[in-house]
């Protein structure tokens, strides 16, 4: 998963078992959350992601 500099755009590879699917998801107001340098990663849960690529907050 990769995020834009100006963090309002997330675009994702995902590998489907036969080829490779570039996702991307653009926000219109606001920006995505990531964690700066040092902090501790997490992984998603399923629902997560999918809040996540709806646009839950």
């Amino acid at each position: 998963m990769f995020r834009s500099r100006v963090g309002n755009r997330l675009r994702l590879l995902l590998w489907d078992g036969i080829g490779v699917w570039l996702c991307q998801r653009r926000l219109y107001q606001g920006g995505f959350i990531w964690p700066r340098i040092g902090d501790a990663v997490f992984a998603l849960t399923q629902a997560q992601w999918q809040w996540l690529i709806t646009g839950v907050d």
